[in-house]
């Protein structure tokens, strides 16, 4: 039986806490997968406010100078254990919306049921990087470990930008697993840098 024991240098040997998977190539996202498949999920709404997002988002929005977009940011657990910090710019129209409106639902629900904006495509990138010290400390993790980085970008049918979100993933506890049936659906490419 693979992956029951973790083995860490200095440190010894111990039994291995589960992992979320997560099949990229699913329509589920984050917020669904997580209250689906983790032990004991959670989600904490860490902010929700108007805030004028950076300039790179801002212009993936459209927006004008010192337009506000509308800040999510979320705290995924499973049993208790933090495996992924969400940050999320959603439409400006998001700010009608309240923390309750919010609190027990994925995005891409709060477009479709409450802002009238069904998401039809997105777009993903996943990478890694060092964890730094403000990522560290909220997955528990060291600001020198790394981190799988997913970036997202979702559109409705007219092809509007409706959120852009990044993630940063403990890889010890969310993996990231595609599977497929014949042809792969749409594009996958991987990339090393």
């Amino acid at each position: 039986a693979r992956g029951l024991i973790t083995r860490s240098h200095g440190k010894g040997s111990f039994v291995s806490s589960a992992v979320v998977q997560h099949d990229i190539l699913s329509r589920q996202g984050f917020f669904d997968t997580v209250l689906a498949k983790a032990p004991r999920p959670e989600v904490r709404l860490l902010a929700f406010e108007p805030a004028v997002p950076p300039a790179r988002v801002a212009a993936l929005f459209e927006l004008k100078p010192g337009e506000k977009a509308v800040r999510l940011d979320r705290l995924y657990l499973s049993a208790g254990r933090p495996v992924m910090l969400g940050a999320s710019w959603l439409a400006p129209d998001a700010s009608t919306l309240s923390r309750a409106d919010i609190g027990g639902m994925s995005t891409a629900a709060v477009h479709s049921v409450l802002l009238h904006h069904p998401i039809a495509s997105s777009t993903h990138t996943i990478g890694a990087e060092l964890a730094g010290a403000a990522v560290g400390h909220r997955l528990g993790v060291n600001a020198r470990s790394a981190v799988l980085v997913l970036t997202r970008t979702r559109f409705d049918v007219q092809g509007r930008v409706r959120e852009h979100n990044r993630h940063a993933i403990d890889p010890s506890a969310y993996e990231f697993i595609f599977s497929a049936e014949g042809e792969t659906p749409g594009e996958l490419r991987a990339v090393a840098a």
